[in-house]
């Protein structure tokens, strides 16, 4: 099958064309391939198809065309409905946009590996799928496909910019001056293609065309704008002027003297903003490299080691481990090996993966990724494989800032970095192929084990896996795992009730441990009488199932241990089930049972000892799925419903209560939503620094994620959305996209469903502060654009004002710097009507940066120099530090350079003040530059290479950049 949306929308199958007539069945397929492998929720294709006037039976109509739909492609299986909507599977390659973006990324490697050839030819294949306008013919009345098709025109021409600039440093000048003539003609307000034209013709001996091309600029951008060239084009235009001859060497390390973007750090401009650090300048002739980070493995950084603990007397499977070991170890493909561990619950899946990879860890000597994905977890939503590439990603070192926010493009740059490494990757407990497909390295250097109850059919005939069938111990396997649980003689002393326990075990490892374990704390008692027990109880529960199977031995076990438990012990069990996330803290445990924190630890060690539970770490635990769904069907038939509900408000204000307090040390002078006091006995976590608000954040983070969405689910609308307002701050300083955007999406819904439209507004705020962060501008301004509406019908002067504040960062971004300077203007006004200092010195910062852009320079210094006296009185380090920064970088602009001198000495030593590492190295970066400019080589050198040092120490991009200026400079 081969999907066509690089032109008019076209479907191949077995190299025969589809013919799609109806126009509404071939708008409702463009939706389902725009949103390829995600849901299209019903409303936005009820947008795309009848715009803001649906028939009544729009929904019906949907569900009509889509059953149309399947008919006519003919499979049933690659549409499904996956709330709130539709979801149509794409596999690798069928795609043409999939494809387009994944040469480019493919060339950008290229290019980052020297191969150039190889890079400019990647990227023309890539821009040979084009056959014409993105979904052309059906974006005319469609507002969802015009934005897509606009994003897609967008990428081409990045792409097209970047293989011209490949096409240069190769040296093929002469042969592009008529393409990028044709391409000015045709894109007159783009200044790249300029840019890049003027190198081309002044390497083709053709100076006075060149400076003629800038000319020409200038009075295009004069008379449809009413603005003047970008500092590039202003330095080029001086480079050449001087015969500058770095223009004459078509080397990728080389950049011309440019003005460079203001440096920044995590925390970016605007109440609680965050964005990925300024990418800096280019060569004129080469774009700035396409979003792929492809560092080489260094082998001094720490090798990632995720497996769990080993299980202790592991015994048998003699033939599944070697079964493992000829899949894994000797792999003889050209990709990534794959084992299928697939069988029924509590069977030992997860136990023969991780025993298995402690073995072989050696062959791995780049280490192991491990991730649960809860895929048949009966609380916890299974994990998104975007959420589990993230932390994929940061688990391989490469930078928050630079971890794409899609998961076509995660999966991608996962894939690069796996490239490079040996190592093996554990995905256990996954509920589809689905899930797993993302999650699937590219290279024959890695190994993949996945479990699951499901046999993946879709893994083993689309991706190769190798199925390995996982069944019931066999009899003496199970009577060798009693003995390693229960003493060997006594085992031995009763072979016939070891038999017979075995077979009420059906087997199951799980069941068997749990009866072992039951047998071996009471010394006194005998098999004999143990069988007895856990037969009645085994009789009991199967008069309550259709039919005897594995499942009614396990809860036979579970049942038998949950009885002999103490009342307090069992009560904390049960409440354990209520818990909707992956793992749970001593300290939610203790707000859960009200208990204190001492009394709290003994009940979970008690439950430990009896394998109940798992201790993951030091105070954090954890439930295997079956017993979290025994532990929650014991809650309701043994809880009383107002202890429930007790336990329950007592874990959401835990919760809501710490993050608040995080939130509040990350950035105290933001805007706080208030909060009534915590239940008692609830203590939320005391957090003294931010540091530590940091390392709770991180370490709580999947709970969080998945207390909201429990929030939501269980009518507790304010919970759902404070939580997300309280994590703004974390989001913004470690940029955990994927986070960002589900809790918002959840708590925006929440604050509508409850009618609290302040919520809404704030959260609309943060969300817009997200999608502009990852470069997504239209769905940032939709957000801005409600929440200021929002704001301004209740009254809400400072969410109206912290919209506008960061409207008018997107805007600079965008270029657009008058729609950015009217936003940051009215941001001011309404930041000094309510006398927030904060807020008014974040909004003169971000006016002078807009003013810099605009070459208003006395403006954009007597704004930042505002912003810096309200940061130095409300004693906001952070903020003073960026407003010295870019102040400095305005008086290198203005060749002022004892003051930029100056200023980035005061920047740096702010940094240094509060431990902002990131801060103190852009402020070397700056000053170096500094230093440059006046001939001071060698004091140059000093600051890139401590620059350079944090630079490689916190894994950011700016570490290209710096050796680059560091190759240019001569031999001391």
């Amino acid at each position: 099958m081969h999907f066509g949306v690089l032109g008019p929308l076209s479907v191949t199958k077995d190299g025969r064309e589809i013919d799609i007539k109806p126009l509404k069945w071939r708008v409702l397929l463009a939706v389902l391939l725009r949103q390829a492998n995600k849901p299209a929720s019903v409303d936005l294709m009820m947008d795309a198809l009848w715009g803001d006037q649906p028939p009544r039976s729009a929904r019906a109509n949907v569900r009509v065309y889509v059953h149309r739909l399947r008919q006519v492609l003919g499979f049933e299986d690659r549409i499904a409905w996956i709330a709130p909507g539709y979801t149509l599977t794409v596999y690798p390659g069928e795609l043409d946009a999939h494809r387009f973006a994944e040469l480019v990324g493919q060339g950008g490697r290229a290019r980052d590996a020297g191969d150039l050839p190889r890079a400019a030819a990647l990227l023309c294949e890539a821009l040979r799928l084009w056959r014409g306008s993105p979904y052309e013919g059906l974006t005319e009345e469609c507002l969802p496909l015009r934005d897509e098709a606009a994003r897609l025109d967008e990428l081409r021409l990045t792409a097209l910019q970047e293989r011209l600039a490949i096409d240069l440093d190769l040296n093929r000048h002469a042969d592009l001056v008529p393409e990028l003539r044709a391409l000015i003609a045709e894109h007159p307000l783009r200044e790249r293609f300029r840019a890049q034209l003027m190198v081309a013709l002044y390497r083709s001996d053709r100076q006075a065309e060149a400076l003629q091309v800038y000319q020409d600029t200038r009075r295009v951008l004069n008379e449809e704008l009413g603005l003047e060239p970008g500092p590039q084009l202003r330095n080029l235009q001086r480079a050449i002027l001087a015969g500058d001859p770095a223009l004459s060497i078509p080397s990728p390390a080389h950049d011309p003297p440019a003005a460079d973007p203001p440096a920044s750090d995590p925390v970016g401009p605007g109440p609680g903003t965050s964005g990925p650090p300024a990418a800096g300048p280019s060569l004129p002739g080469a774009v700035a490299a396409l979003p792929v980070y492809a560092e080489p493995v260094r082998r001094d950084r720490m090798v990632p080691q995720q497996l769990p603990q080993d299980v202790p007397g592991f015994t048998g499977r003699d033939d599944e481990l070697a079964q493992l070991d000829g899949v894994l170890l000797r792999n003889g493909i050209r990709t990534a090996a794959i084992a299928s561990v697939a069988g029924t619950a509590g069977v030992g899946k997860t136990a023969l993966a991780v025993h298995w990879a402690h073995r072989v860890r050696d062959e791995f000597p780049d280490g192991s990724l491990f991730v649960d994905l809860r895929g048949f977890n009966p609380t916890a939503q299974p994990a998104q494989p975007d959420e589990v590439l993230e932390r994929f990603l940061r688990a391989l070192d490469v930078p928050p800032a630079v971890i794409p926010a899609t998961l076509d493009e995660r999966a991608a740059l996962y894939r690069t970095q796996l490239s490079r490494r040996r190592m093996l990757i554990v995905l256990d407990n996954a509920a589809s192929s689905g899930q797993v497909r993302w999650l699937l390295p590219g290279s024959a250097s890695c190994s993949v084990v996945v479990t699951s109850r499901s046999r993946l059919a879709g893994l083993v005939a689309r991706d190769g896996a190798r199925r390995i069938p996982l069944g019931l111990l066999s009899q003496a396997e199970a009577v060798a795992l009693l003995r390693q649980v229960i003493m060997p003689a006594r085992v031995d002393a009763e072979p016939a009730a070891a038999a017979r326990l075995t077979k009420l075990c059906a087997n199951l490892p799980l069941a068997l441990r749990l009866a072992g374990e039951r047998v071996s704390a009471r010394p006194h008692l005998t098999l004999a009488d143990l069988i007895k027990e856990l037969a009645n109880e085994y009789d009991r529960l199967n008069l309550l199932t259709a039919a005897d199977d594995d499942a009614t031995a396990v809860r036979a076990a579970f049942s038998w241990s949950y009885r002999a438990l103490g009342p307090d012990a069992a009560r904390t069990f049960r409440l354990l089930g209520l818990h909707p996330g992956p793992d749970l803290s001593l300290e939610a445990v203790s707000a859960l049972t009200g208990a204190g924190a001492q009394r709290a630890r003994a009940l979970l060690h008690t439950l430990t000892d009896g394998h109940l539970l798992q201790e993951t770490s030091h105070d954090r635990f954890q439930l295997h799925d079956l017993l979290r769904a025994y532990a929650l069907d014991r809650a309701h038939a043994d809880e009383p419903a107002d202890e429930r509900a007790a336990a329950i408000r007592r874990l959401l204000d835990w919760y809501q209560h710490t993050a608040d307090a995080a939130d509040r040390v990350l950035m105290p002078q933001r805007l706080h939503v208030p909060l009534d006091p915590p239940e008692p006995p609830v203590r939320p976590r005391e957090l003294p620094s931010p540091a530590a608000a940091l390392t709770w954040c991180e370490g709580e983070r999947l709970n969080l994620v998945a207390i909201t969405r429990f929030a939501a689910e269980t009518g507790r609308h304010d919970v759902a959305w404070k939580i997300p307002c309280s994590l703004w701050s974390y989001f913004s300083v470690r940029s955990r996209w994927s986070d960002w955007f589900t809790t918002h999406d959840v708590g925006i819904a929440a604050a509508r469903r409850g009618g609290d439209r302040y919520g809404e507004s704030l959260l609309l705020t943060s969300v817009a502060n997200a999608y502009s962060a990852v470069g997504q501008y239209d769905e940032a301004i939709k957000r801005f654009d409600r929440a200021i509406a929002i704001s301004r019908q209740i009254g809400e002067s400072w969410v109206e004002a912290a919209a506008r504040t960061l409207l008018g960062i997107t805007n600079r971004e965008r270029w657009r710097l008058t729609e950015a300077r009217d936003n940051c203007e009215e941001a001011l006004r309404l930041f000094r009507a309510s006398s927030d200092s904060w807020g008014t010195a974040w909004a003169l910062y971000t006016l002078g940066d807009v003013c810099a852009g605009l070459r208003q320079d006395g403006q954009a210094l007597a704004h930042t120099a505002q912003a810096l006296s309200l940061f130095e009185g409300i004693h906001d380090q952070w903020g003073r530090g960026r407003t010295l920064s870019l102040i400095g970088q305005i008086n290198r602009n203005l060749n002022r350079f004892d003051e930029a001198t100056k200023y980035c000495r005061q920047a740096l030593a702010a940094a240094r003040e509060i431990g902002n590492r990131l801060g103190e190295a852009l402020a070397l970066y700056t000053l170096g530059k500094v230093q440059c400019d006046i001939h001071r080589t060698d004091a140059a050198r000093e600051s890139w290479r401590q620059a350079l040092a944090i630079f490689e120490e916190l894994g950011t991009p700016q570490a290209d950049k710096v050796r680059a200026r560091l190759a240019k400079l001569p031999e001391a």
